[in-house]
């Protein structure tokens, strides 16, 4: 991710299935954000978004058939602020964002779950998605959740003792300026 302007929000939009709805979610948060914050996204495997989903997005003008999903553990170290979960669950490693970000939970459901994926499941799919993007850009959501994020920072980052988080295999997922200078 990029974070040339500190000020705009870094929004990283992640799925577990193999619909491509977090890819989906990243290419319409693109048009709607309007620069307003640094978007990318992520799959728990990676690969190219479902020939439906690419038809979908088409649909209203945006070409997703040649994109790759970089896959969750190719993610750069580079801080996220918010954390939205697209898919119905998020992935296992989804605790360990470099940054702790906040995490929003969208609870959408994988098309590719139901017996036989239908192009009217994708583009219901693609709709929901699009008017929860607005929202988060439109009403104020993003920048609340950033601000939090933010503001949880700040405080950790001037406490005297040093702070460290792990997961259960010990790997470090979140750590205070003092520890660093430890």
């Amino acid at each position: 991710m990029d974070t040339k302007n500190r000020d705009a929000a870094n929004v990283l939009f992640v799925c577990s299935g193999g619909a491509g709805l977090a890819l989906m979610a990243e290419t319409l948060a693109l048009q709607i954000s309007e620069g307003r914050a640094t978007i990318a996204c992520a799959g728990a495997e990676g690969g190219r978004p479902h020939p439906l989903a690419s038809d979908v997005m088409a649909e209203v003008g945006i070409n997703i058939s040649k994109r790759q999903m970089p896959a969750f553990g190719e993610l750069s170290q580079t801080d996220v602020d918010v954390a939205v979960i697209v898919g119905d669950r998020p992935p296992n490693s989804c605790l360990l964002l470099p940054g702790t970000p906040e995490l929003v939970i969208w609870g959408l459901p994988d098309p590719l779950k139901t017996k036989q994926p239908t192009i009217e499941s994708f583009r219901a799919i693609r709709d929901e998605i699009k008017r929860l993007v607005k929202d988060l850009f439109d009403r104020g959501y993003l920048t609340a959740l950033s601000h939090a994020k933010r503001s949880a920072d700040l405080a950790l980052n001037h406490i005297s003792e040093g702070i460290i988080a792990h997961d259960l295999d010990r790997r470090i997922f979140y750590f205070n300026r003092a520890a660093e200078e430890m």
